[in-house]
C-alpha cells in the first residue's frame, strides 16, 4: 500500500511542479536561469557518484523508481529542474533582505515539508547520521547558492566545494571506496 501511495504522491507533486511551473515561470528568460539548473544537476549527481556505497538517503522503492538512482533521476530531471527555474522566474530580486530571506524560507519549508510527507510514508530512508534536519539545511544551502549561482557562479561553485568537503568529512564519506 505504502508503495503504491508513494508512487501517486510522487506523480502529484510532480504534476504540481510542472504544472506550476508550466504556468508561471517566466520563459522568457529560461536560457539566462539554464546554467543555474545545470549546476544544480551536476552537483546533484557528483552527490549520487561520491555516496553511491554510502548513502545518507535513500529513496525507496516505487512503481515509479525501482532503484535509488532511477528516482533521484526523476527527482532531478521532473522536479528540481522545474523548481529552480520556478524559484529564479519569481525571485524578489527587488526586495529587502528580509523579503528574500522570507521567499527563500517558503521555499524551503514548502520543500521540507513534502519531504517530510516522504520519510512519513517511509519513502525515504535516512543513513549514517543524516537526518530530516540535515535535509531541511540542505534545502535551505540549495535555494541561497542557487540564487548566487545566477549572479555569481564561480561564487557559488566555491560554496559549494566547502559544503561538499564538510559534508565529506563530517560524515565521514569514504572517496575511495569502503
Amino acid at each position: 500500500m505504502q508503495i503504491l501511495l508513494g508512487s501517486g504522491l510522487i506523480i502529484a507533486i510532480t504534476v504540481f511542479w510542472l504544472g506550476l511551473t508550466w504556468r508561471f515561470a517566466n520563459w522568457q528568460k529560461w536560457r539566462e536561469y539554464y546554467p543555474s539548473v545545470l549546476f544544480v544537476f551536476t552537483w546533484d549527481f557528483i552527490n549520487t557518484i561520491l555516496t553511491y556505497d554510502y548513502k545518507l538517503w535513500h529513496y525507496e522503492k516505487t512503481w515509479l523508481g525501482p532503484t535509488h538512482v532511477m528516482a533521484d533521476f526523476g527527482v532531478v530531471f521532473l522536479n528540481l529542474a522545474p523548481i529552480i527555474l520556478l524559484y529564479l522566474s519569481r525571485y524578489p530580486y527587488q526586495s529587502s533582505v528580509a523579503g528574500q530571506v522570507g521567499y527563500i524560507a517558503l521555499w524551503v519549508g514548502f520543500n521540507s515539508f513534502v519531504e517530510a510527507i516522504f520519510g512519513w510514508l517511509e519513502r525515504v530512508t535516512y543513513l549514517h547520521g543524516w537526518g530530516f534536519w540535515w535535509s531541511v539545511v540542505l534545502w535551505s544551502l540549495l535555494f541561497l547558492i542557487v540564487r548566487i549561482h545566477l549572479t555569481r557562479p564561480i561564487m557559488a561553485w566555491l560554496i559549494t566545494l566547502c559544503v561538499a568537503w564538510f559534508v565529506i568529512s563530517y560524515f565521514n564519506i569514504p572517496l575511495l571506496g569502503r
